[in-house]
């Protein structure tokens, strides 16, 4: 597969490997990509931006036709500062990065769903479960890189799951909290 860079056209991946190469020279961890192959840390780059693409972002693509969910309108970053419209922000470069590093290091964590769950309590007698607030839907994706994209991700609520909690201050209790979803089978 050969990784074609944005911005140019018919683009594949966010970020060119030379780039994703300095990336990792100054980070620690990194020598699954420095033993990897050209051709799959090319593959490695274009499946992570796949991935990325999957999500839901806020603002709109720049153009209508462009080929990644990046560069977009309407973004702002975590200071609250505009994002410039013909630019990719750099969390989703190192997010590209970082993904692309998973994948090297276990080809099947594309395939991999959530294991997020809310159970609090299970019980057989009675056939009870006692779920709490705490769990997320669950993300695709590790903390590391949740951390990375998390601002530029479209939620319902405002609030955007990292590592199986929200992120809002809501007053409860996350793992005490059943929000009146108690009850037996």
């Amino acid at each position: 597969m050969a990784l074609i860079a944005w911005p140019t056209a018919n683009a594949n991946s966010y970020i060119l490997q030379a780039d994703a190469t300095t990336y990792f020279s100054l980070r620690i961890g990194s020598d699954a990509w420095t033993a990897a192959t050209t051709g799959t840390k090319d593959s490695a780059l274009v499946t992570a931006t796949r991935m990325l693409d999957r999500m839901v972002w806020t603002g709109e693509k720049t153009a209508a036709d462009q080929d990644l969910e990046f560069p977009r309108t309407g973004l702002t970053d975590k200071d609250g500062n505009e994002v410039a419209s013909d630019a990719i922000p750099q969390e989703i470069l190192d997010a590209t990065c970082e993904l692309a590093l998973i994948l090297i290091v276990n080809a099947s964590a594309a395939d991999v769903t959530s294991t997020a769950s809310n159970i609090k309590k299970l019980q057989a007698g009675s056939a009870m479960i006692e779920y709490f607030k705490g769990s997320s839907p669950g993300t695709p994706f590790p903390p590391v890189i949740m951390q990375l994209i998390a601002v530029f991700l479209r939620s319902s609520a405002g609030t955007v799951g990292i590592g199986g909690l929200y992120s809002e201050d809501d007053g409860f209790d996350d793992c005490d909290n059943t929000n009146g979803l108690t009850g037996g089978i």
